[in-house]
């Protein structure tokens, strides 16, 4: 025989009010509805499941057992109401974010797990590209939030842009660089050492051409093309080779890969930094509180420099 499991959770609800008066409130209907409700499923087990004799009602040994099955039907209500709630707040489920390979990989993932902690129903992933990439993963819904640094004049009408940093970029060079022995290194000296140039068609690399071409230095030699953040952080480290990183990047992973800014001022190009999104109103919780805790998080690093 199948019982509807709204007759059991009615069970457990006047067993634990021990009031059919109550357990009707809580339950939305009248007591005679109530009671009609359990003498319909008394005919339909052909047992009783309450004591009428006893006031309050007593459960028989057959309404314990019910009892029981109500109590579980009840709690699985419960925690049905809490998840659907966390996700419709935003605090569960899956955070999608875009960005720039090298960006979101040395600065972004390094702050994921902190907010996991206050969130630890959020799922995170990740996906990269560049300027028109990230404007269409946030337009189409394919990302819920993108690092994005914005073109110098560049308008998002139907996006909202939330600044984090005003990016720039630094020349980076392993610790132990003859270059840091020197006591007032120029620009020239940078001649002297191969460079790496990030992937082709990223904003990175551009900039890095823009650096090269401000110091005059057309002669670079350039020893690798493109290639991933650990790849081009693996070569710098263990060589005498120079290269170019968000100033981010390298304040967040320099010091664990032995990594040192060069101490050469350029007019590196600066940009604002943030977050590209839909009008913040659409944004859940959890989105919302990633971009506050992007802003806290960037605004520490950069005290420490």
């Amino acid at each position: 025989m199948k019982i509807d499991p709204k007759h059991l959770a009615v069970i457990e609800v006047i067993r634990t009010e021990a009031s059919l008066t109550r357990a009707a409130e809580i339950l939305g209907t009248s007591q005679p509805a109530l009671s009609r409700t359990v003498s319909d499923l008394e005919i339909r087990l052909g047992a009783p499941v309450f004591d009428r004799g006893s006031r309050p009602w007593a459960l028989t040994r057959l309404g314990e057992v019910l009892a029981r099955q109500g109590a579980t039907v009840l709690r699985a209500q419960a925690r049905a109401a809490q998840e659907f709630d966390a996700f419709r707040s935003g605090a569960r489920g899956r955070l999608r974010i875009a960005g720039p390979p090298f960006f979101t990989d040395g600065a972004v993932s390094h702050m994921l797990p902190d907010f996991h902690e206050r969130f630890p129903e959020v799922a995170f992933e990740l996906t990269y590209g560049y300027a028109e990439d990230l404007r269409e993963a946030v337009r189409s819904g394919r990302a819920d939030l993108a690092v994005y640094p914005l073109g110098i004049g560049e308008m998002l009408e139907d996006l909202t842009f939330t600044r984090l940093i005003d990016g720039r970029n630094v020349i980076v060079c392993r610790e132990r660089h003859p270059i840091l022995r020197l006591a007032y290194p120029r620009p020239l000296a940078l001649l002297d050492y191969g460079w790496i140039m990030p992937p082709e068609g990223s904003p990175l690399a551009a900039d890095m051409a823009a650096i090269l071409s401000d110091l005059q230095m057309h002669e670079a030699e350039i020893v690798l093309h493109g290639g991933s953040l650990a790849g081009v952080l693996g070569y710098v480290a263990r060589s005498d080779t120079l290269t170019v990183l968000p100033e981010a990047v390298a304040l967040t992973v320099g010091p664990v890969h032995g990594l040192r800014q060069v101490p050469i001022e350029t007019r590196t190009p600066s940009r604002p930094l943030g977050v590209l999104s839909r009008p913040t109103a659409e944004l859940g919780h959890a989105a919302r509180a990633f971009i506050e805790h992007l802003q806290t998080g960037f605004s520490r690093l950069f005290e420490r420099r």
